[in-house]
């Protein structure tokens, strides 16, 4: 997702908070991204494993990202 907002500085001291709000201020569909930070920060910071239903929701935001991302090309 991060990789998908251009003309930024990357420092390693933002929250994924921090590059929701500059994803979707950068135009990026912001259920796809609430998705994606939001089960970002649930397992990497949560107590509950990685599951098959919170893989497949991000990979359809992720592939939103990507619809988009080719409209915007094409």
């Amino acid at each position: 997702m991060i990789q998908r907002v251009d003309d930024i500085e990357k420092p390693l001291s933002r929250t994924p908070t921090e590059w929701q709000r500059i994803a979707i201020d950068a135009g990026l569909p912001p259920d796809s991204v609430e998705t994606i930070t939001t089960t970002f920060c649930a397992i990497q910071y949560g107590d509950a494993p990685e599951t098959d239903t919170q893989r497949k929701r991000v990979r359809t935001a992720l592939a939103a990202l990507e619809d988009q991302q080719g409209t915007a090309d094409g």
